[in-house]
């Protein structure tokens, strides 16, 4: 299962990432609005896919997103995915 992983802060980076990276039946796509970020942990877990603007993940053949964004930011997000469907 693909998942798009949205918002690589403190909290996705401490307590899902060390987990969901290591899922023998999930494939983690990152997305970031930072560009370094995205870089450095794509490296440290060896993941291929990400983006940098949630809109992206659209595209890349996700089945599902986990919002790890700033709070304010998750019915902007998550209202986006829902009306996609």
């Amino acid at each position: 299962m693909r998942i798009g992983l949205i918002g690589l802060g403190d909290i996705a980076q401490k307590a899902y990432l060390p987990i969901l990276t290591e899922h023998p039946f999930v494939t983690p796509v990152f997305c970031t609005r930072s560009r370094h970020v995205l870089t450095d942990l794509a490296r440290k877990y060896r993941i291929n896919d990400g983006c940098s603007d949630y809109k992206q993940l659209i595209n890349m053949d996700v089945d599902a997103v986990m919002i790890h964004s700033a709070t304010s930011t998750h019915v902007e997000i998550a209202t986006y995915f829902l009306e996609q469907r």
